[in-house]
């Protein structure tokens, strides 16, 4: 309180510092400046309050002797609903509203995407399913009883194409002089 400025019996300007403070949220209280001002708070009087941690501490800042003050002033501020409403006590009041505004249009929507993404889900599983069934190889009668083959060796195949008539000759000497004049 001011140096010069005469006492008041009800202490209103204080009182409304009070209520001022009792709003703020607990983990503000006891903030350094260079916080203060880096959230934008460059208020002096937001700056001296904020920096006081308890109820005792402001009756010293402001030169209330009697802390039986400070309870009155609690019964009042909780009478007559003074306080400044507190983000978490907002928040609670805005989550119905919120949830009204911003997720309950949507809910419809996204319920029916919901559904599509099922249903098409299911198809892909019966799609998949058949080409499964297509792809698996059925036993037929024959491979059954057909005895496993082995693997023929070099001196059972024989060629298909046999170079000793007149053209393979003539084909064949005509690429070997091909060759020797590229080389």
């Amino acid at each position: 309180m001011p140096k010069n400025a005469k006492l008041n019996v009800h202490k209103e300007k204080e009182f409304g510092i009070y209520v001022l403070w009792k709003s703020l949220p607990a983990h503000a209280h006891g903030m350094k400046k260079s916080e203060l001002v880096a959230l934008g708070l460059t208020d002096p009087l937001i700056q001296r309050i904020i920096k006081i941690k308890s109820q005792t501490e402001f009756a010293k800042c402001f030169s209330i002797k009697d802390l039986g003050t400070l309870t009155d002033w609690n019964a009042r501020i909780k009478k007559e609903g003074l306080s400044l409403p507190s983000l978490a006590v907002d928040y609670q009041r805005q989550h119905p509203a919120v949830a009204e505004k911003i997720i309950l249009p949507h809910v419809a929507e996204l319920q029916e995407k919901i559904r599509e993404q099922a249903a098409l889900l299911t198809s892909l599983k019966r799609e998949n399913s058949l080409l499964k069934r297509k792809l698996k190889p059925v036993p037929s009668e024959t491979s059954k009883k057909s005895p496993v083959s082995k693997p023929k060796t070099s001196s059972e195949i024989s060629p298909t194409t046999k170079p000793e008539g007149e053209t393979s000759k003539a084909f064949y000497t005509s690429l070997k002089d091909l060759f020797r004049r590229k080389g």
